[in-house]
């Protein structure tokens, strides 16, 4: 398919985390913004460098560029809040002069800092919350933004404390074709086993060992593929290397995990949700995981607790190993084409195309105006 027409609008779109990293939401809105015609300057977190600005095209993105700067001043967040704004706000003018354009949007997905978005004065500023524990200024960041948006009812009731009208978007997904016939012949997944996954972080706090353990133990016939990465040295590994049906994948690209999840026939949310029971109430990588198909069995998932036909969610941790169990003896039913067909229905109706276009009538709808050419679907 042909480039989208480039038109002269640019967002400004600001990150928590640097380009080259993990992708997630603002990496993936950014493309779809691309895709639709738009220029995008994605600022990366500060850096300790000399210079006071760099920017470079993304090389995997055309259209993307890439924003690095140093500090935009000293310990900026203990100035008080109109000698702080004045201060982004000359930053703000004189990153437009380093590169010769006017932003129309700032675009915030973070509020550690910037949160006071005031700064931006007369541009569209749009704050964006796809996390709960990005926990540092979001009243100030949505009292004082034009639009703001997240992913989740958990945040959209902690952000209604700002007084904002408040737009729950979903999360997105990119949709990857899998490639299973290549996968299923390699020696890490056979066809003639139970193939049940985990992909994410393997080392995160988040992550129920404990429970992930005794799944493996009281499963030998389930072969259980941990993909992303971890230590060798971290607990993950060193609890669960002894087990014959563990497969280590590491991490690996987006296409590959599309192949892995399209070749499984579970996938796994396996978190401490009792603990961390809001900061887990829409995991990013549920929709991976529905954009495959397979059925997944997780632990409390608050954004999903009325949508059985998407999850199979234990209530409770101590129900967890009863429902796998449960959905073990009945593949058949849980995986059956109309189960599967329901499951990618969703996720095809919120790839970040679709979303950016949610958006953008939630823009025009509050009187703004965001131009979108033609936005691409994955």
């Amino acid at each position: 398919m042909s480039k989208a027409r480039r038109i002269n609008f640019n967002v400004l779109l600001i990150s928590a985390e640097s380009w080259s990293g993990h992708w997630v939401s603002k990496h993936h809105y950014a493309k779809a913004l691309v895709d639709a015609g738009i220029s995008v300057y994605f600022l990366e977190p500060p850096t300790l460098g000399s210079k006071k600005f760099t920017v470079q095209e993304a090389k995997d993105v055309l259209g993307v560029h890439v924003l690095s700067c140093r500090r935009v001043f000293p310990a900026l967040q203990y100035i008080p809040g109109i000698f702080r704004r004045l201060i982004e706000r000359r930053w703000l003018n004189s990153l437009e002069r380093f590169l010769d354009i006017n932003f129309d949007v700032v675009w915030l997905f973070e509020n550690s800092r910037f949160f006071d978005m005031r700064f931006a004065a007369h541009r569209l500023k749009i704050y964006h919350q796809v996390d709960l524990n990005q926990n540092f200024h979001p009243l100030t960041a949505a009292k004082t933004a034009d639009i703001v948006l997240c992913t989740s009812d958990v945040i959209a009731n902690n952000l209604a404390k700002s007084g904002k009208k408040i737009h729950k978007i979903h999360h997105g997904v990119t949709l990857h074709q899998g490639n299973p016939q290549t996968l299923s012949e390699s020696s890490k997944i056979k066809n003639s086993d139970i193939n049940a996954a985990y992909v994410g972080n393997l080392d995160i706090d988040y992550l129920d060992l404990p429970l992930l353990e005794e799944a493996v133990s009281m499963h030998p016939e389930i072969v259980f593929h941990l993909v992303g990465g971890y230590c060798s040295e971290g607990e993950t590994y060193s609890a669960l290397k002894k087990y014959q049906n563990v497969r280590w994948w590491g991490q690996v690209n987006p296409a590959a995990v599309a192949s892995i999840l399209h070749t499984i026939d579970i996938s796994l949310l396996i978190y401490k949700a009792e603990t961390y029971r809001d900061q887990l109430s829409s995991p990013h990588k549920v929709m991976e995981y529905l954009a495959a198909g397979a059925v997944c069995v997780a632990t409390y998932t608050d954004e999903y607790k009325d949508r059985p036909e998407l999850l199979q969610m234990a209530e409770r941790r101590e129900d967890y190993l009863l429902l796998l169990a449960e959905v073990v003896k009945s593949l058949e039913v849980y995986n059956s084409p109309d189960a599967v067909k329901c499951r990618q229905a969703f996720a095809g109706s919120h790839t970040y195309s679709k979303q950016l276009q949610r958006i953008v009538a939630i823009i025009e709808n509050a009187g703004f105006k965001m131009p979108i050419l033609r936005a691409r679907d994955e």
